[in-house]
């Protein structure tokens, strides 16, 4: 791009979030880049002396040598929010006390007229005017240029090696104790939602690389690149993965590709069935799909489903959130409802037979049985993925052996599920399950309802009714929608997620999924079984 329309190749690099890694060295110089800009903090972690940030240095790795230059911390936090004038005093201190020292300033753009308040201190107030008016009048000591001047006649002050790093505040956030060192990678695992999307986006790469980036089309690659932008997959203190637009935009772009490649392979219009390890975890996640829906089964982690997309419209609808504590909640002053396993679908509960199903809402119920993040055994059965668990549930003050069942299947636009639940204990049961299913949309109103008979209820509201057996959920501007039916009369429960995430306005509330909870009471003799059939129909709106 900067090629076509300024006629020059660049040869640095800004690193996304100034993420460092050393083995980056290597791809970015067979890219064609020379040098990366990246916080004096990395330099100061490499062992350079806090005086001799005032230059630049190599780096390399694997033989390849790559030209690091330091960007002042000092500048960085002064400029538009000091003085013009303290900025320049900081400037000349700097210049009295080193031999012809070099200052870099490299930030965000949205420092000048995007973060509240700076439009008016930088524009109306008149800051950068006068900042760049001080500059030219000191030109007689000050000297401004690019970088690439500056390199061309200046050598470098020495060689540095530079861990794993990135600039403070990223590495306070990604910590994951109090203890540990913060890793950008860390979001992974601090996120399982961002490790699902970055896994996914391994396997699609994965299948990329088989055929040959060279055998396939730019507009197929650009879209692969799209699912790669950075924001969705980590979180500080501003949106990034509480973002469900965000999210959404991964799982898209991802979509688009797998099926330009399925399309390629010619396997659209029949029910595939495969294995993938998509959240890297070690265990082989089971894959449905055919040309309307892709299903994907965990079945080390409760036979959960961690995705559903509607394929025509490039849509996943398990692109959920579960409610977390952070850091800054404190600032609220309230309880908030914290999950304590991911928000996906096809989830088995075990409630006491008098729990009030409200602090379900909350997710401060007593779980009764080791069913929703527990292992189930899968298989691949004639045209059908099959789970089961014998686990154990609560009753009174032993834990008894109950027999749960899942047989998943998809015909069409429908996934067809086949649910057993078996008392395998020497003593009668009464039974409260709960199944439980997340949906994700990009919000909870304009067009977005659920249908049950006659009665439309948006999503921002709770629902609990019992006595049913078909009920549909539509998102207009997504242009999905999900119809629910059951073999039997259950209750369900329905209820909008929000989580609570900073923004540089405060803190807002954000709505993420909603979700449906399909509950039974019933009793079983030991030895004896009860089934429930589930329907999911899908539509594209």
């Amino acid at each position: 791009f900067i090629d076509e329309k300024f006629g020059i190749s660049p040869k640095g690099l800004w690193l996304a979030e100034r993420v460092w890694e050393q083995n980056i060295v290597k791809v970015l110089k067979s890219c064609g880049i020379e040098y990366v800009p990246m916080d004096d903090h990395h330099f100061l972690l490499g062992g350079c002396e806090r005086e001799k940030l005032y230059s630049y240095y190599l780096t390399e790795y694997e033989g390849e040598l790559l030209k690091v230059i330091p960007i002042s911390r000092d500048l960085r936090y002064m400029i538009p929010f000091s003085k013009p004038e303290e900025v320049l005093d900081r400037i000349r201190k700097i210049d009295e006390a080193h031999d012809d020292p070099m200052l870099l300033f490299f930030d965000d753009g949205e420092k000048f007229g995007v973060w509240p308040g700076t439009f008016d201190l930088v524009y109306e107030e008149g800051w950068l005017h006068r900042f760049f008016e001080l500059i030219s009048k000191n030109s007689d000591w000050i000297r401004s240029m690019t970088i690439s001047e500056y390199l061309t006649n200046h050598e470098p002050v020495g060689k540095i090696y530079i861990p794993t790093a990135s600039y403070p505040e990223m590495m306070e956030w990604s910590k994951l104790t109090d203890e540990s060192i913060g890793c950008w990678r860390n979001f992974l695992i601090k996120y399982e939602e961002s490790n699902l999307m970055y896994g996914r986006m391994m396997c699609v790469g994965e299948r990329l690389k088989k055929i040959g980036y060279d055998n396939l089309p730019k507009e197929l690659i650009d879209t692969y690149l799209m699912s790669q932008v950075n924001d969705p997959y980590w979180h500080g203190v501003f949106g990034g993965v509480y973002s469900p637009n965000l999210r959404q935009s991964v799982s898209s772009s991802l979509s688009k590709v797998e099926n330009c490649l399925d399309d390629i392979d010619e396997i659209k219009e029949q029910v595939i069935y495969d294995e993938r390890d998509q959240d890297l975890d070690g265990f082989l996640e089971k894959i449905l799909k055919n040309g309307e829906l892709l299903i994907v089964l965990d079945p080390d982690y409760g036979g959960r489903i961690i995705g559903m997309e509607v394929r025509k419209k490039n849509y996943e609808l398990s692109n959920t959130l579960r409610r977390r504590l952070e850091k800054y909640h404190a600032e609220l002053k309230i309880d908030l409802p914290i999950d304590w396993y991911g928000k996906y679908s096809l989830i088995d509960h075990f409630f006491k037979p008098d729990m009030d199903l409200n602090s379900f809402i909350k997710c401060n119920y007593p779980e009764q049985g080791d069913f929703v993040n527990q292992p189930f055994d899968s298989r691949f059965e004639r045209n059908e993925i099959v789970l089961e668990r014998r686990g154990n549930i609560w009753v009174d003050d032993s834990f008894e052996p109950v027999f749960v069942k899942k047989v998943v299947m998809l015909d069409r636009t429908n996934l067809c599920i086949n649910h057993t639940i078996k008392n395998e204990s020497e003593r009668p049961i009464e039974f409260f399950h709960g199944l439980e299913f997340n949906l994700s949309f990009l919000s909870d109103g304009y067009g977005r309802y659920l249908f049950l008979g006659e009665r439309k209820v948006g999503l921002s509201n709770i629902l609990h009714e019992i006595g049913v057996s078909k009920f549909e959920i539509t998102a207009q501007i997504e242009g999905v929608s999900v119809e629910f039916n059951t073999s039997q009369p259950v209750e369900i429960l329905v209820f909008p997620i929000k989580t609570f995430s900073k923004t540089e306005k405060g803190i807002e509330e954000v709505y993420q999924e909603t979700t449906v909870l399909i509950t039974r009471r019933f009793s079983l003799e030991p030895g004896k079984w009860i089934k429930l059939d589930l329907k999911l129909k899908f539509r594209v709106l």
